[in-house]
């Protein structure tokens, strides 16, 4: 994984339109298929799941990670689960000198997914035109792909603002089925990347978060003398005695051990 994407700024915003292609490609469960690279290339997943193996070396393809390949490398996909695993590729030849980034194989995370899925989309369209109006727009959407791509500049307030959308969605659902790959899904991001970014601003798990508002408000109403029953119902939990475990593995006493406080 590179983590420093003005090291890859450096190298690849100097790119140019002139020599790139682009495809689409769908690669089903079950699909074997093994080649040789000859050019160096952007491969943005769209949806799926696949693993990725140059030469040796593994990738775990999904949305919001770009994949490059170089040349010279046996490639191969194995496809995760059962949905087809969905790509586009950018290829471009290969102008820098042995030892560079577009002489090597690596990944990166994007924040910016879906704006960067629309520039490909539209880039993808012009490259396939014989438009010439179409044509002329191709440096300049070329150039905003890449400048997106590699964007640094609104990275970390964009996942500051995500995890803080996260927690208040979070703090107004907690009471309803919510999942780690909900929660991805409904930020474009996978389980793991998720996780990770929520972690590192919140130094808590997304599920033990879950569970710490649930659980806080379930002694809110012990207190107010609620039965044990109702509150594990209202707090999302349709077994009491899990709940029960659950509460006393947090607090160390069990919920009926919660005696209704009153103010005078």
């Amino acid at each position: 994984m590179v983590n420093d994407k003005h090291l890859l700024a450096k190298e690849f915003l100097f790119l140019s339109s002139d020599d790139i292609n682009i495809s689409k490609f769908t690669k089903l469960p079950n699909d074997t298929m093994t080649y040789e690279t000859t050019r160096s290339a952007f491969i943005i997943p769209i949806s799926g799941h696949s693993e990725i193996y140059f030469s040796n070396q593994k990738f775990i393809a999904e949305p919001g990670k770009v994949i490059h390949g170089c040349p010279h490398k046996k490639v191969s996909f194995n496809v995760i689960g059962d949905e087809p695993f969905n790509h586009i590729n950018i290829y471009y030849s290969n102008y820098s000198t042995e030892g560079n980034y577009s002489n090597s194989t690596f990944e990166f995370n994007v924040d910016n997914f879906i704006q960067l899925i629309s520039l490909l989309e539209e880039l993808y369209l012009i490259c396939n035109s014989s438009n010439v109006k179409k044509q002329l727009k191709k440096e300049v959407v070329f150039q905003s792909l890449i400048s997106m791509m590699f964007s640094t500049t609104n990275s970390i307030n964009s996942q500051k603002e995500l995890i803080e959308n996260s927690v208040q969605y979070i703090k107004e659902n907690y009471r309803h089925q919510i999942t780690l790959q909900s929660l991805a899904d409904r930020y474009n991001k996978s389980p793991d990347q998720f996780s990770y970014l929520f972690y590192k601003y919140m130094k808590i798990r997304p599920i033990d978060y879950i569970i710490q508002c649930r659980l806080k408000k379930s002694f809110e109403m012990l207190k107010e003398g609620y039965k044990v029953r109702e509150v594990a119902s209202y707090i999302g939990y349709e077994d009491p005695y899990y709940f029960s475990r659950l509460f006393k593995k947090h607090f160390g006493l069990s919920p009926s051990k919660i005696i209704k406080t009153k103010t005078y």
